[in-house]
């Protein structure tokens, strides 16, 4: 009798393992790989910025960034800015040699140089085999998720911009970014939800060098996780801002830069968030997270970001509890309940 209730219990276990999928996401920052970064690659070759988080980003099943600046070589500006971005084709190499899977692209420069700089990007990035969210020729495609699947998992990918200038938003008239209004990004991760197993938001938000995110941020990523989302990842601020845990979700507020070519002392630390998502026959979960922070002050790295391994946070959940390890100065940690609003 008791082989039998052992061999049963084997069965039982295998079949569960059997059915069980697993993926693991890394999450970026804000990619702008123009201006000084241009030369360091036309010495270094593509894969240099890559060259101390390769191992990070091999044993990652899906890798995602924001890219913040068009690849063309349209000269016309949309409109006056302080600050206008543009990076040449051809470095869409060093996504490539990165094993970037897909990109975000509703961020306040996607649009420097109009529609055609935008044109020209989504041209670049399909030609390479790159996905891409958040901007398009039609307010339709700027809202659409782009799904994928890997591992045996779907995951559904929707990006919104909430960064001025409006002018770069799409509307029903002509396309851009995606907007990040309440509205469409309830109906939207409701949608993709339908079409996935997990849904992952990206928000470009908040206010460069802040460090605490506002109100509004918090409104708008607690309404992507009720209306369906695992993740949420922001990005713009350039500083890290705080991580939290929300019923069964997680939302990263500011993850900082990636690789951007700046010098600036303003933000020496960004992190790439690594999720691990897991599917069963009868449920699917956020199964755990690492944090793990980056030197990415370039004065010191020179566009090659390096990953600060004693500051590394490993987080494993449950429906019941969250079993945490590692260093935790790094980023704040919030879990439901135990902040302001």
């Amino acid at each position: 009798m008791v082989k039998r209730m052992v061999a049963v219990l084997y069965v039982l276990l295998w079949v569960s393992s059997a059915d069980a999928a697993q993926l693991r996401l890394v999450l970026g920052g804000d990619l702008y790989l123009g201006s000084w970064v241009e030369g360091v690659v036309e010495r270094e070759g593509a894969g240099y910025p890559w060259g101390d988080l390769k191992d990070i980003l091999e044993r990652a099943d899906v890798r995602v960034a924001n890219l913040e600046a068009p690849f063309t070589t349209a000269q016309k500006e949309f409109m006056e800015k302080e600050y206008l971005f543009r990076v040449a084709p051809g470095l869409v190499e060093v996504l490539k040699k990165g094993g970037i899977d897909v990109v975000t692209l509703a961020n306040n420069h996607i649009m420097d140089y109009g529609m055609e700089g935008l044109e020209d990007t989504l041209e670049v990035l399909a030609s390479s085999g790159i996905g891409h969210v958040g901007a398009g020729t039609t307010m339709e495609e700027a809202r659409r998720a782009w799904i994928m699947e890997r591992a045996g998992i779907r995951v559904a990918f929707l990006a919104y911009s909430n960064t001025f200038p409006k002018k770069f938003y799409a509307d029903t008239e002509r396309g851009g970014t995606a907007r990040g209004l309440a509205g469409f990004v309830r109906e939207d991760v409701r949608e993709a939800r339908k079409a996935s197993d997990f849904v992952v938001v990206s928000f470009h938000w908040g206010e460069e060098g802040m460090k605490e995110p506002k109100p509004y941020q918090r409104r708008l990523a607690r309404v992507a996780i009720d209306s369906g989302a695992a993740v949420v990842v922001g990005h713009h601020p350039h500083v890290l801002q705080p991580i939290e845990l929300y019923k069964g979700g997680i939302i990263a507020y500011s993850v900082g830069n990636l690789v951007f070519a700046s010098y600036s002392t303003m933000e020496p630390e960004g992190m790439l968030l690594e999720v691990v998502l897991r599917k069963e026959a009868h449920r699917s979960w956020l199964h755990s997270f690492r944090v793990i922070p980056l030197d990415v002050d370039n004065r010191r790295v020179n566009f090659r970001p390096i990953p600060k391994t004693e500051g590394i946070m490993s987080c494993r959940l449950t429906p019941e509890r969250h079993d945490c390890s590692g260093y935790r100065g790094t980023v704040s940690f919030w879990t439901g309940g135990d902040q302001k609003d």
